[in-house]
């Protein structure tokens, strides 16, 4: 049986683009972009950036009609582009707050099939653009989060995005706050397009503290898998079911 959900767009997503980004990686975010602006699920995509040059390829995307951009000097915080997205996001919007080199297929459709509740949380972990599945089996990660408008849980997460361990601490967070955090990647396709092995941190740079592992179910309705995971030395793990 066809499943049946609401045509048209319904998700309003923020990425960011921080100093440091350059190259390689910026070919990455502009497929990433692209491949945002072109999902008829997607209404509108938010930008942070700290300048791009409207006659680089990169900004001639950014002048698309979809998107809203907003200056930052640094990296942001989840809680910054939280404030961000709020900003752009309509009435029975879906919220999306993703790193800048993931993309969706058709996929994200399955939210509108089976609708959230108030005070679900999807933290979604990536498949690789190989067609690999590995991040998506284990769980280990979360690159894009899923949820009913902006929970003001965001607040609470004033860490920069793109650090080792701050998937595992918006999760421990939103738990705390009552949140049911899901992770559906088997049946959300998120895509990694992150081809070249360069990084914007070190170790020196993981969140100590409590992290949440969220194990990948197939379904939205399912029940999150009890697993553990060691986060390092100064990271407690804790299982969200």
């Amino acid at each position: 049986m066809a499943l049946r959900y609401l045509p048209g767009p319904r998700f309003a997503i923020v990425l960011s683009h921080f100093p440091g980004v350059r190259g390689p990686r910026d070919e990455e975010f502009v497929v990433c972009l692209r491949s945002h602006l072109e999902n008829p699920l997607i209404a509108s995509v938010v930008v942070l950036d700290e300048g791009v040059s409207n006659e680089s390829p990169l900004g001639m995307l950014l002048s698309h009609a979809k998107v809203t951009r907003c200056s930052t000097a640094s990296r942001p915080t989840f809680a910054q582009l939280a404030d961000a997205l709020r900003g752009v996001i309509k009435r029975n919007q879906f919220g999306i707050i993703a790193n800048s080199d993931v993309r969706f297929d058709s996929s994200l459709g399955w939210i509108l099939a089976f609708g959230l509740r108030g005070n679900d949380m999807l933290a979604l972990s990536r498949r690789e653009a190989d067609g690999s599945v590995f991040r998506a089996e284990i769980g280990d990660t979360q690159d894009a989060w899923v949820s009913r408008g902006v929970p003001e849980t965001w607040q609470r997460c004033s860490f920069p995005i793109g650090l080792p361990s701050c998937d595992g601490r918006i999760a421990r967070i939103f738990v705390a706050e009552g949140h049911r955090v899901i992770n559906p990647a088997f049946r959300i396709r998120m895509w990694h397009e992150h081809a070249e092995d360069v990084r914007s941190y070190t170790e020196h740079d993981r969140l100590p503290g409590t992290c949440g592992f969220v194990r990948p179910t197939g379904y939205l309705k399912g029940q999150a898998s009890r697993a553990l995971q060691h986060f390092g030395r100064n990271i407690v793990p804790f299982v969200v079911e």
